[in-house]
């Protein structure tokens, strides 16, 4: 099972508030200042058609445009889109090549990641939030804003390194009113130790994060991280605790749906049937909840019908196993730290031994042996880390860029064959198995001439790549497996593909890819 994903979606105008910043004249500030800061409000989704087609004409003008006309009428209409309603000029709007006016204000590029950030297009919103970091005073709320954005969509790209120091910014930050600010910070930095692996850094930052004030939603993701965490260490006490006082009483819509499975295993451990149909009920009617995907090992329990003569049987197996799981994860740590007392034991036995030779040689012998037990416990801990470095190295490979290499040879085989049969060059089977798995991935291709394609040179390198996916014949599902984003954020490039080359709505697009690649000869 994949590891846990607590995020917590952070948005501009969940912190802000009127007046929240220093007092201007309203005249000299931007209208996505005044749509931030709620001096005016927020346009209403009625609106959407007039704002389009303003913006519409605006584009025509070319180079005369009036910036500052079109600049306002972008952020309202992010600021409508951010409040949940569609456009059909969204995403085309608000990238460079659509806009004639390159300036890019800071307080539009928050709307605009916003916009970009409830449609799940988490990478183009990312690049805005950024954009606005760099254009806004280090002190303001606006400031923090961004960067803690900027984090919640490096999380939800996977990205949880680069997350880490991006909320650690935050928390860090002087800034004397940022203390709304440095909470939401620390459950989402707990978030991103979480699910890099760092579970006793996680467990540190749980521990420091203040929870007066917080509202049931940001409660519940603060302890799911805490019950998680626990769990994953076998601190079983502690996350008994957790869910007792604390994460039962949270109403079970501010729970994220990434913690059931370890809600279930508290129902399960306590033997709370009771709690359990609730609980189950509560999960049905969800129809978000990872227990309910029938290949979760816990899928049964939910499967079955309520009043199912099976269902308290099925549960009772379950309650065994989880039981027989915490008995050997317990058994598991009581064994790791028995083995050093055993140590312990025979370098003090060793100890005394050394203490019948001569005074000259006693000190050195003591010397030894305190070097040797430092040792094994410097094993021991090595030992105890060795999965949670592994995790971190392994997505650190991920992330870097592969030099370019021959194709496996037998030597590439023979690390591989030792990785798995002895655990030998565990990091040179994983560069190994990142190259074959780039080869592969490359290996995705066309005998279409695309270049001969009209238009063709006006994809930028993303949309060519997508271009080339659909005329080997992969479907948008297909491709977002492939780039790893989501199937939406595909689909939103194809349009911008079906735009930028002018295929018709009603035509297939690999069909047309097919015919007009035939329509002039290469080189032509």
């Amino acid at each position: 099972m994949k590891p846990a994903i607590v995020v917590a979606s952070l948005m501009a105008w969940a912190i802000s508030s009127p007046g929240s910043l220093i007092a201007q004249n309203p005249t000299s500030k931007s209208l996505a200042e005044q749509i931030w800061t709620q001096q005016v409000p927020r346009p209403d989704s009625s609106s959407i058609q007039f704002i389009e087609s303003e913006l519409i004409r605006l584009s025509a003008l070319g180079e005369a445009v009036d910036c500052g006309r079109m600049q306002d009428e972008l952020s309202a209409l992010a600021a409508i889109i951010r409040g949940g309603a569609a456009s059909k000029l969204y995403p085309d709007i608000f990238i460079t090549t659509y806009n004639p006016c390159l300036e890019k204000e800071p307080f539009s590029c928050i709307l605009t990641g916003d916009a970009f950030y409830v449609n799940e297009d988490f990478e183009d919103a990312l690049n805005f939030y950024r954009l606005a970091a760099k254009g806004l005073t280090p002190d303001a709320e606006a400031h923090l804003t961004a960067t803690l954005n900027a984090g919640a969509c490096l999380i939800s790209l996977g990205r949880y390194a680069e997350a880490i120091p991006a909320f650690q910014q935050v928390i860090d930050h002087p800034f004397e009113r940022a203390d709304a600010f440095k909470a939401l910070a620390s459950i989402n930095l707990s978030a991103a130790q979480l699910n890099a692996g760092l579970f006793s850094d996680a467990e540190a930052t749980i521990r420091d994060v203040p929870v007066e004030g917080l509202s049931d939603y940001w409660r519940g993701v603060h302890y799911s991280n805490g019950l998680i965490v626990c769990q994953k260490l076998g601190e079983y006490e502690k996350s008994d605790s957790i869910w007792q006082q604390h994460l039962r009483a949270i109403p079970f819509t501010s729970l994220p749906d990434e913690v059931h499975p370890y809600v279930l295993s508290e129902l399960l451990s306590h033997g709370d049937y009771l709690g359990f149909t609730q609980f189950r009920s509560q999960v049905q009617a969800s129809r978000q909840s990872p227990l309910l995907d029938p290949e979760h090992s816990h899928h049964l329990l939910f499967d079955l019908g309520e009043h199912d003569e099976d269902l308290h049987l099925i549960w009772g197996l379950y309650r065994d196993f989880e039981t027989t799981q915490r008995r050997a994860h317990l058994a598991a740590n009581s064994a790791a730290q028995l083995n050093v007392q055993s140590e312990l034991q025979i370098l003090q036995s060793e100890l005394k031994q050394e203490r019948q030779l001569t005074r000259n040689w006693k000190l050195g012998a003591t010397v030894v042996v305190l070097a040797l037990m430092g040792s094994v416990l410097v094993i021991q801990f090595i030992r105890s880390r060795r999965l949670q470095r592994n995790l971190k190295e392994m997505r650190e490979l991920e992330q870097a860029s592969l030099p370019q290499q021959q194709r496996v040879n037998e030597e590439d085989w023979v690390a591989l064959v030792q990785a798995l049969t002895y655990g030998k060059g565990l990091k040179k089977a994983l560069l190994i198995a990142l190259r074959m798995r780039a080869e592969f991935a490359g290996q995705t291709g066309t005998d279409l001439n695309l270049e001969a394609i009209a238009c063709y040179d006006e994809l930028n390198e993303r949309e060519k790549e997508v271009v080339a996916h659909i005329a080997s014949g992969m479907t948008s599902s297909e491709i977002a497996d492939l780039l790893r984003v989501s199937t939406k954020y595909t689909y939103n490039i194809r349009s911008r593909i079906r735009f930028k080359l002018g295929v018709p709505d009603d035509e297939d697009l690999l069909d047309w890819l097919r015919d007009a690649s035939l329509e002039r000869p290469a080189g032509s």
